[in-house]
């Protein structure tokens, strides 16, 4: 069971990145992909993220202690080659996966957050961007992305979030290197 301390913690983290990543209001429903337009490299909808309860009563988190949040709403990114990826609500993100040594530079939900959860939809997809065999492709493109293109697409929606230079060279390249292992989890 959960401590009433940390259930306390969960809720004000939660109110924190609704408020951050939403101005502070509610937020809007995502448009649909089809109206997002000519222009590349943007996000459409607002990040907005719950707790991920296990059995309704326990809040989940990841083998090494990082929360498990859930998409309450579905996030659209339009790639610089004019796709889209729709990242449907109810899936799980562990936010950036962020070693805890890093963390205090680079923290799992700083600027990077909507840029790492297309790329943990990505990955935990496969490339397909079908959260099961039957569903719906939340992609407009029809071949499945490779690992390196999720990877190249993480860079570049980091650049359209305004990420510097510097931390998308070490974000990137920790993903190359040590992402291998999440690819399909």
């Amino acid at each position: 069971m959960i401590s009433p301390l940390r259930a306390a913690g969960t809720a004000l983290a939660a109110l924190t990145l609704a408020a951050c990543y939403t101005g502070g209001r509610a937020p809007a429903e995502a448009a649909p992909a089809a109206s997002l337009g000519a222009s590349a490299g943007h996000f459409v909808g607002h990040l907005d993220l719950r707790p991920e309860d296990k059995n309704h009563h326990e809040v989940e988190v990841t083998d090494d202690g990082r929360q498990v949040w859930a998409l309450t709403r579905p996030l659209t990114y339009r790639t610089a080659a004019g796709d889209t990826i729709t990242v449907p609500a109810g899936m799980s993100t562990d936010l950036a996966s962020i070693p805890r040594w890093a963390r205090v530079a680079l923290p799992p939900d700083g600027p990077w957050l909507k840029a790492a959860v297309i790329h943990d939809f990505l990955y935990r997809t496969s490339g397909t961007c079908r959260r099961w065999k039957a569903s719906p492709s939340g992609c407009s493109r029809a071949a499945p992305y490779s690992r390196e293109e999720a990877d190249r697409i993480l860079d570049e929606a980091m650049a359209a979030l305004g990420v510097s230079a510097g931390q998308r060279a070490i974000i990137f390249t920790a993903v190359r290197l040590g992402g291998a292992s999440g690819w399909g989890h």
